[in-house]
């Protein structure tokens, strides 16, 4: 009756973990819903799934792999970029044109 219950967040234990991105990115990943929507699309789970693999990749690469087109593939990991799973890797191509990506270390 008069007793109040403890408030938590949704995230709980796993709260911390979320935010761990760094201030230069325009939008960290702060709950387990975030993580849950950002990975829910199939494309960008794909995008992942193939960086685990722990070599960097391009564009043109990963639409290759995913069967997408290389401006889907390129919205997709934009929105990887801004919430700080991905970056730019220092990976130097014979052609120029192509910048490769990988995942961001913990």
């Amino acid at each position: 009756m008069g007793t109040k219950t403890p408030t938590s967040t949704i995230a709980g234990p796993f709260e911390n973990s979320f935010s761990m991105v760094s201030k230069r990115h325009k939008r960290s990943i702060k709950t387990p819903s975030e993580a849950c929507w950002l990975l829910g699309d199939e494309t960008r789970w794909k995008i992942v799934s193939i960086l685990l693999s722990g070599a960097p990749q391009a564009v043109r690469h990963l639409a290759a792999a995913t069967g997408r087109k290389r401006e889907l593939i390129s919205k997709h990991m934009q929105q990887l970029r801004d919430r700080g799973l991905i970056r730019r890797s220092d990976m130097k191509s014979s052609d120029a044109r192509f910048e490769y990506f990988e995942l961001v270390p913990d």
